[in-house]
């Protein structure tokens, strides 16, 4: 594909970002992340020039009702430019959180577990860690929404050490691990100082990990987006 091709493209296919960042719009934590509309349409249209670059338009549907039929770009390009928006709100979140527990560290002298919790709760776990009193009130959506942002992160936790593993879940609770609810210090047999150590190279290595990883060529998606 020319430049001049792929240029218009982008150009006849700039309606698919708005409606994704509309609907990515709609979730909390990238709201609080990326700030503005604007910057997540920015970021979408990031997300349409990777896909302009990757598609191609031999590739035929694996499966569903257009199965065999050659998939169409708007299709391919609504499913990057979401992941696009999604894993780009995820990683702004994860480095703005040791300066966030930093700050909060001089003006409160709060338990390290209360700390790193309430800071992240600032970014974008309120959005996917639900109190059992307030599940009944969530809607369908919420629910995928929120099974799709801790997809996301289980997949680059996996690949931290287990040390590195725990103490994160321990530390940011994350639904589904029983860790320690006293001294993970004792229990890991380090000091609290090194604790802390690392859980701020587990959330750098998080962060690296989210920022450098590639977007998945989805091709089994249905035609009719």
């Amino acid at each position: 594909m020319n430049a001049k091709d792929r240029e218009k493209l982008i150009m006849d296919n700039t309606g698919v970002v708005g409606i994704v960042a509309k609907k990515a719009w709609g979730l909390n934590y990238v709201r609080k992340s990326l700030g503005t509309f604007e910057d997540a349409f920015q970021i979408g249209m990031v997300g349409l020039c990777k896909a302009a670059d990757k598609f191609d338009p031999t590739r035929l549907v694996q499966k569903g009702p257009t199965k065999g039929k050659p998939v169409k770009f708007g299709s391919y390009a609504g499913i990057t430019v979401w992941n696009e928006i999604t894993r780009t709100a995820i990683s702004n979140s994860i480095i703005a959180l040791p300066e966030i527990i930093a700050k909060k560290k001089k003006n409160a002298n709060l338990k390290y577990e209360e700390l790193a919790k309430k800071a992240l709760s600032t970014r974008y776990i309120e959005d996917v860690q639900i109190d059992p009193r307030d599940r009944r009130s969530l809607s369908v959506p919420d629910k995928i929404h929120n099974r799709e942002v801790f997809s996301i992160l289980n997949e680059h936790i996996s690949k931290l050490d287990d040390r590195q593993q725990r103490v994160i879940k321990t530390y940011f609770h994350f639904p589904g691990f029983k860790g320690p609810g006293c001294d993970l210090s004792a229990d890991l047999g380090i000091t609290r100082q090194r604790v802390q150590q690392v859980k701020c190279e587990a959330i750098l290595k998080l962060k690296k990990s989210l920022e450098s990883s590639l977007i998945e060529e989805l091709y089994c998606i249905n035609a009719n987006y």
